[in-house]
Parts: C-alpha cells; structure tokens; sequence
C-alpha cells in the first residue's frame, strides 16, 4: 500500500512511494549486504507480499528436490522457514484466504497435485488430485481459487478444462461455459486471467494438438455472459490483466482485452533466424520481458535460447 518490495540479483529492497531511491531492507548496523549474513540476502529475486509479510522458496538445505517456504517480516528482520515442500511448481503458487495453495508432481508417475498449507496452523492437505493430468494455477476471487486441469480422460482423449476451488463449500467444481450462438458442446478451455469481474479463457473447438485455432472468451466469474472477445488460427501465447499477447508469423501482435490491437513487434533477425516465443511476462504496465528460442530460418534448428525486452504502447 506504502511502497514496494523488489529483488536485484538476490538481494531484497523496499521503496517508498514517491522516494528517489529504494533501500536495502536489512537493519543490521554497519552490514555491506554482500553476503547471507545480510537479512536481505535472500538468494534469488522470486518474493511475495501477503497480508503483511513477505513470502519465498528457497532450495532446502536438506533436500535440493524441496523448496523452504520462509516467511520474512516486513522490516526484513526476522526471517521464519514455515514448511519444506517437495516437488513444487514454482509457476503455480497462489496465497488466499489465509493459505498457500500450490501444486506438486509426483516424481515417478508425473501425476499433480493441488495442496493447500495453512499459514497459521501449518496444517497441510491435498485439495485435488489431477489423476495424472496437469494442473496450472490462474488467480482467485472471491471464495473460488481457479485452476486450468490439462491431460487425458478415461477414454483416451484428450481434455482442457478450468475447475475452481469453492472455499464456501469445500469443493472442487468443472466451470460450466456455454457461448450464445454456437461453440463446440464440449470445447477444450483454458483459463488465461482472473479480472475483478471477468474471467478470460482461450476457447478450443478442436484438438489442440491437431489444431491452434482459438477464441478469446470473457465470461463472468461463474461461466454465465460468455462473449467472444476475438478469434486467433494460432499463436496464442498468454494475457494479463492488460494485454492478449499471441506470435503471428514472425511477429509479436499484442491485443487488449477487448480485442483491439495495440502493438505488434517483429521476432524477426533479418533475414537469419526468428524467435519462437515460449515465455511472456510483463515486467511492469509499460515494458514485456519475451524469453525464446531462436529458430535459423535456413536450416529449422533452434541453436539457443534468446530473449528481449519490449516497450508496449
């Protein structure tokens, strides 16, 4: 509310609204912070501010294949290891409601988890089991903690539908998504954003592993006044709470959420090579951090991993 808390190269700093300069968030006097006997020294620049303290993983000393959950004061002083989680996936984590809800996989049968740790009584339990399928966190609202499900159904096909933790209830629900006007009676859905009073998911009337046709859909928070937003053949990469971003060719196109175009950047190196775009992460509301691979357009091979940073209009 007062400020803002941020990494840089392992290191924890806070800065006042409106103050020039951020400040290291360590109280030990005569400190240099060049070493883990700083407070600030956290190790990695991934840190969470919920209800009050700040949050983070950090590879237990016991276990490389488990993370520490450490919770750290505001002022950066105390620093407490709550639960040592196996397993974890990094990308899908969310705090509500007083808890952690995070996933973990089983490392010989790949099958994931949805778990739940509690911050006060650090009371762990298993919210879902995804038989094997693949589970992605995507945000919550209200008393429901929504989640993409992605894998295979009994019957061998293949499946993409977003379910939600109902907090009020104690269960776990299927969203229910019906388009006025025509849409397949049994899409493959995948949940983009969570807004502050509508959803947005990628809409797939086929296989999404012989086809990348999608629609962008906004519905409400229940799956009830679907609208169709835009329609892609391919390329749909990720949205926020801004901007739809999707690779066309070899171009970044960048939409807001009612389908508009905004920008559209070239991937492109010349007549050399083009990046194939696997991650997108808005930094801040005027700057995109685009991490891929960079294909040799002569030969088709991917030599390395590339990145850049866009300014967006």
């Amino acid at each position: 509310e007062n400020g803002y808390y941020f990494c840089i190269d392992g290191c924890l700093y806070y800065r006042d609204r409106g103050a020039d300069e951020p400040v290291v968030l360590c109280s030990k006097p005569n400190c240099a912070h060049e070493d883990f006997s700083c407070n600030a020294r956290i190790g990695h620049d991934d840190v969470f501010y919920y209800d009050g303290n700040l949050y983070l993983y950090t590879i237990s000393p016991k276990d490389v294949f488990s993370s520490d959950l450490v919770r750290i004061s505001p002022d950066g002083e105390t620093h407490e290891t709550l639960t040592s989680i196996q397993n974890l996936d990094l990308n899908s984590t969310a705090f509500f409601q007083g808890k952690l809800f995070y996933v973990v996989s089983d490392a010989e049968t790949g099958s994931e988890n949805l778990m739940s740790f509690d911050l006060e009584s650090r009371k762990t339990e298993c919210v879902y089991d995804a038989g094997g399928n693949a589970i992605t966190l995507t945000g919550a609202r209200g008393e429901r903690l929504y989640f993409s499900e992605m894998g295979t159904e009994k019957n061998g096909g293949y499946m993409m539908q977003i379910r939600y933790v109902d907090l009020a209830e104690n269960s776990v629900e299927t969203l229910k998504v019906t388009l006025e006007g025509g849409g397949a009676p049994d899409p493959l859905l995948r949940l983009l954003y969570v807004g502050e009073e509508r959803l947005y998911l990628a809409w797939h009337d086929e296989n999404v592993q012989t086809s990348d046709a999608v629609r962008i859909v906004s519905c409400s928070p229940d799956g009830s006044d679907a609208v169709v937003l835009m329609e892609l053949k391919n390329g749909l990469l990720d949205a926020d709470g801004t901007y739809i971003y999707a690779q066309e060719g070899s171009d970044l196109a960048i939409y807001d959420l009612e389908g508009q175009e905004e920008g559209r950047y070239a991937l492109r190196n010349g007549d050399e090579s083009v990046m194939m775009v696997f991650c997108i992460n808005a930094q801040a509301s005027d700057t995109v951090f685009v991490c891929g691979w960079e294909i040799e357009i002569t030969a088709g091979d991917s030599d390395h991993s590339v990145h850049q940073i866009l300014e967006l209009p």
